[in-house]
This record gives C-alpha cells, sequence and structure tokens, in this order.
C-alpha cells in the first residue's frame, strides 16, 4: 500500500468516527458534520495529487493529517465533555415567528433594492447572458464579465452588497414562505414564487455558483432544525430543485458547455458534466491549495500579516494583495483573480505548522460549540434564529480554503446577526407565553403550532404578532 493510501486511509477512519459520534449527538447536518466532511474532501483529493518524491508535498501531507486528526480528536472530547441536551419533539413548543413582520418585509424590501441597484450600476445579468448564450450555441465568456465586476474599472462595492443579495435576501425570503404557509394565506403561491423567484436571480446573477450551494445548504440545515420529525420527506422536496438550478448554472456560467457540447450523444455529455462538476468538487481548489503551498512552504511564516491585508482590504478605498492573488498569478499569469491555499495552508503560512496545529483544535471546539447551540433550537425556538443558526453552520461547515475573509464574504455576520434577533424576539415570545407550561392553563394563551391554522390560529397568534 502506498504512503498516499495510507494517508487517505487514516483521513477515512477519523472522519467517519466523528461522524457517528457526531450523528448521535447534533446531527450530520451541523457546524462539525459538514467541516468533517468537506475537509476529508479537501484532504483526500490534495492528497492523491501530491507527488510524495517532493519534500514540500510530502510536507504538505503531514500538516493535512497532523491537522485533520487533532481536529477530529478534539472534537470527538467536546462531544462527549460538553453538555448535550437529549432532543424530543415538543408537543406544545414549534418554531414560531418571534419578530416583527413589518421589520422581516422591509429588510426583503432593503435586500433588494440595494441587489437591482448593483446590477443596474454593473449593466448585466451575467447568469442569464450565460443561459441565452447556452440555448444559442455560442460560447459564454462569463467569468470575464464576473471577474470584471469585482477587478474592473468601475467598482461597485460587490462584497457590500452579496452581504444583502448572496445573504439575507435568501434568508429572509426561507423564513417569509414559511410563515405565508403556516398562516395559510391565499395568496401563498403567488407570493412564494414570486419571493423564490426574486431571490434566485439575484442569487445567481453574477453568475456564481458558490452563494447558492452555500445558501442550499442552509435550507437544509434550517429544515432539519425546524421540521426534525418530516425532515427527510422536505429533503427530497429541496434536493431535486436545488441540483437542478445547480446543474442549469454551471451550463450558463460557461464553464461546462464547451467540453459538454463537444460530445456527441447525450450519455456523454452528461459523463463529462459529471467529470467536471466532480473536478470541481474534489480537484480545482486541490490543485491550487498544491500549488500555493509548493511555493508558502519555502517562504517564513508571516506572523498573521496576510489575513490582516485581507481584511484591510474590505474597507472601501483600499487594495489589497494577498497570497491568494499572488498563487493565481503563479497559475493563471494574472493576479486580478483569487486561487486560495487550503483553510490548513493558510494558517501555516500565517502562522507556521505549531499554529496550524493549534488552530485545528480550536476548530475542533468551535465548529462542536455552534453545532451544540444549534441542536437546542431543534423543533422549537424563532424561526429568524433558526435560519442564522443554519447559515452560520453552512459557513463555518464549508471554510475549508482561504483565509478567514471567506467567513465574512460568505455573510458569518448576517446569519450571526440573525441568529441574535431571534434570539432576542424568543425571550419575549417566551415571556408572553409563559403562564402556558403549566398542564391546565384554562383561559390563557397557548403558543402557536406551526400546524394550526384557520381563525382559532390567528386569534392565538395576535398576542405574539402583530
Amino acid at each position: 500500500m502506498t504512503l498516499g493510501a495510507v494517508a487517505i486511509l487514516l483521513l477515512s477512519m477519523a472522519a467517519i468516527a466523528l461522524l457517528i459520534v457526531a450523528s448521535g449527538r447534533v446531527g450530520l447536518l451541523s457546524a462539525v458534520g459538514l467541516f468533517t466532511a468537506t475537509n476529508w474532501v479537501m484532504a483526500v483529493g490534495t492528497i492523491a495529487r501530491l507527488d510524495f518524491t517532493r519534500e514540500d508535498d510530502l510536507f504538505h501531507a503531514v500538516l493535512l493529517i497532523a491537522t485533520s486528526l487533532v481536529f477530529t480528536i478534539v472534537a470527538i472530547a467536546a462531544l462527549f465533555t460538553l453538555k448535550h441536551e437529549r432532543f424530543e419533539i415538543s408537543s406544545v413548543r414549534r418554531p414560531h415567528l418571534s419578530v416583527d413582520r413589518t421589520a422581516i418585509a422591509a429588510l426583503i424590501v432593503i435586500s433588494l433594492l440595494i441587489s437591482v441597484a448593483y446590477y443596474s450600476a454593473i449593466g448585466y445579468l451575467a447568469f442569464f447572458d450565460g443561459l441565452a448564450n447556452t440555448f444559442r450555441g455560442a460560447d459564454n465568456d462569463v467569468a470575464s464579465l464576473r471577474l470584471e465586476s469585482y477587478s474592473g474599472s468601475q467598482y461597485f462595492f460587490p462584497g457590500y452588497v452579496n452581504q444583502f443579495k448572496n445573504s439575507l435576501l435568501p434568508a429572509l425570503v426561507i423564513v417569509a414562505v414559511t410563515q405565508i404557509w403556516v398562516s395559510r394565506l391565499r395568496l401563498r403561491f403567488v407570493l412564494t414564487a414570486t419571493l423564490i423567484l426574486a431571490s434566485l436571480i439575484m442569487l445567481l446573477g453574477t453568475g456564481q455558483r458558490g452563494a447558492f450551494v452555500l445558501v442550499g445548504i442552509a435550507l437544509a440545515i434550517y429544515a432539519a432544525l425546524s421540521f426534525p420529525s418530516t425532515f427527510r420527506r422536505i429533503l427530497l422536496q429541496i434536493a431535486v430543485p436545488v441540483l437542478a438550478i445547480f446543474l442549469l448554472s454551471t451550463a450558463a456560467t460557461g464553464r461546462a458547455s464547451v467540453g459538454v457540447r463537444s460530445q456527441n450523444t447525450a450519455l456523454d455529455q452528461a459523463t463529462e458534466l459529471w467529470n467536471q462538476l466532480a473536478f470541481r468538487i474534489f480537484g480545482s481548489n486541490q490543485e491550487s491549495s498544491i500549488i500555493g503551498f509548493r511555493y508558502v512552504s519555502s517562504l517564513e511564516p508571516v506572523g498573521g500579516a496576510d489575513w490582516w491585508s485581507t481584511l484591510v482590504g474590505l474597507l472601501p478605498g483600499q487594495s489589497t494583495l494577498s497570497i491568494d492573488n499572488v498563487i493565481f498569478g503563479l497559475i493563471y499569469g494574472s493576479q486580478r483573480g483569487t486561487a486560495p491555499l487550503s483553510i490548513w495552508g493558510s494558517v501555516f503560512h500565517n502562522f507556521g505548522f505549531v499554529g496550524a496545529v493549534m488552530w485545528a483544535a480550536l476548530m475542533g471546539l468551535a465548529t462542536v460549540l455552534i453545532s451544540l447551540k444549534a441542536h437546542k433550537l431543534r423543533g422549537s425556538g424563532s424561526l429568524v434564529s433558526i435560519v442564522g443558526a443554519a447559515g452560520t453552520s453552512a459557513v463555518v461547515g464549508t471554510w475549508i480554503a482561504g483565509s478567514p475573509l471567506f467567513l465574512l464574504n460568505s455573510g458569518i455576520v448576517v446569519y450571526a446577526f440573525l441568529w441574535a434577533w431571534g434570539r432576542q424576539g424568543d425571550r419575549r415570545f417566551n415571556s408572553a407565553v409563559a403562564p402556558t407550561t403549566a398542564p391546565a392553563t384554562r383561559g390563557r394563551l397557548r403558543p402557536r403550532r406551526l400546524t394550526d391554522s384557520g381563525p382559532r390560529a390567528r386569534n392565538a397568534n395576535s398576542a405574539v404578532f402583530p
């Protein structure tokens, strides 16, 4: 058995052990479960491509194994040690909307207005331009449009806009659609279709699939936390349209269209599309990580200077060069894009090998804490808080490449705000229905169930919702 095969087997055994423990305590759809799976994909895909005759590649493998094992050990220890509340579906408490509906509607409108203003400023919707080219059989150059919107001569602060169109808007649309169906509004079909379509247009307009995938993962976690008893049925209803839209966006971006169109039969085209998607998952980030680590392994740790530079670059009017830009230049000859290191390679570049191992321990503890906090909302709690917890879990659980800038760009601040906002409203909701905790509560308000409908539900709800 080769050295690479041994490393992959070791990483696989560690990941399986952690997933087994996590599934019984916080579920697989949690921050710790997600990070375990995505880190395994990143590490295994990288090791499979390493050249073990090279000293820097051998050291890269050691780094991946050490950090992954430390993360696993700390996470398992935390899952067994930290307080865990066994989940039982409550017959009284159900997820509820504990915040002002007017505020949610206002934030949705504001997010839409900001998104529309941004697309009006750049003058195109890359997704639809690419989709039209695909149907016409023309070549797509969506990548250039996307790059121009982020590093062109005219800069419209896409990173700030993304907080609204990629995070806040879809999160609140998820909550709004849930409440629309709970309330059984007469126009629920029209409202649902309008909100979802508007959110998808804003989300996919720049031709980026990453944000859509992240929202899809957050939606799955949201469903698992909100409706645990019917989640398996709901998951299928989520997975099919999400996968269909993802494949459509893949064709529209042009990343796979040329290779797919070159195939003769439908089966060959489907195979080519699948191969390219598999490479995107198991090869794209891994290859840039390998090239990048070969470069940074010969350098001294920069003491966090690279991370600081990326954070400073978020400020208006600030232009900085990160290691991701340098690696992109090594691969493509231009530094206008980014090709990130793995999370462990990025920590190593900033803080050295010991720093990377310590960061792995911190990640093990942090992902477990997030998972435990989110797990407490299962089957009850504020819908806004649940979507915030789901988004936070999705962002942290998929941080396998790049600096902490990934967290900020992916909306971690927005999701943390929603989590905190929902919790604050939940406290007011609990105080409003506190007298109902006793078995006999004749004449008192009951917490509204998600399955309630009709006049009785509206009357019971009037004391909580405006």
